[in-house]
């Protein structure tokens, strides 16, 4: 039955509650608008009074996760703790969250896809999600300057550029393994190591070349 009494608010949450359970057990390509908003128990018509498309919809998804994964982030950096030991926890949060969320990288994986393919149209949805990766680079680029202020860290460049080299290793490594799944002229990322395995062991180089 459509509920048409909905506020847009409330509509909106139940839109995108309703598409996490369906891509939970679907997949996020597999789940079409119309079953979205049949399950939710709305319009066809309301559910694109709330989101421009069904990538729309996918990238507000992926805000949230973003969202929620910088709230982590913000609470290690505000830890008593050294600037190396907070990067180090930023990278078991990542795993963790990963690990917990498995929708948060099919998310982002078709959001960065729709970047790349000038699909985004200037969506409001795709400047959030530019956005909280901005807020996420501050953040790690935070805890470098912590660590050298400290004396945990070295870097012979300064805190901003050492924040946003690990910051472009994190995202780097992302998106080979969840965006592109291939290196070029070589087999496919998954039969080399896994996703935690190789983040690991960039943690751990990582740590290896800043630590005093």
């Amino acid at each position: 039955m459509v509920n048409s009494g909905l506020k847009s608010v409330d509509r909106k949450q139940k839109i995108l509650t309703t598409a996490l359970i369906l891509m939970n057990e679907q997949g996020v390509e597999s789940v079409s608008m119309d079953e979205i908003a049949r399950k939710a128990g709305i319009s066809k018509g309301a559910l694109y009074l709330e989101f421009e498309s069904k990538t729309d919809l996918i990238i507000t998804l992926s805000s949230g996760f973003s969202e929620q994964l910088n709230r982590q982030f913000s609470q290690a950096l505000a830890s008593p703790r050294t600037g190396l030991e907070i990067l180090k926890d930023y990278g078991a949060i990542y795993l963790r969250f990963v690990h917990q969320n498995p929708l948060f990288m099919a998310t982002l994986t078709a959001y960065q896809r729709a970047l790349m393919d000038g699909k985004l149209e200037n969506l409001h949805s795709a400047k959030i999600c530019k956005e909280l990766e901005r807020d996420a680079m501050t953040l790690v680029v935070r805890a470098a300057q912590i660590g050298i202020q400290d004396g945990s860290i070295v870097s012979k460049v300064d805190p901003s550029t050492l924040g946003l080299l690990i910051f472009a290793g994190f995202k780097g490594l992302t998106d080979l393994y969840h965006v592109t799944s291939v290196i070029p002229g070589q087999e496919r990322v998954e039969d080399l190591k896994t996703f935690e395995e190789v983040m690991s062991i960039f943690m751990e180089i990582m740590e290896r070349g800043i630590s005093a």
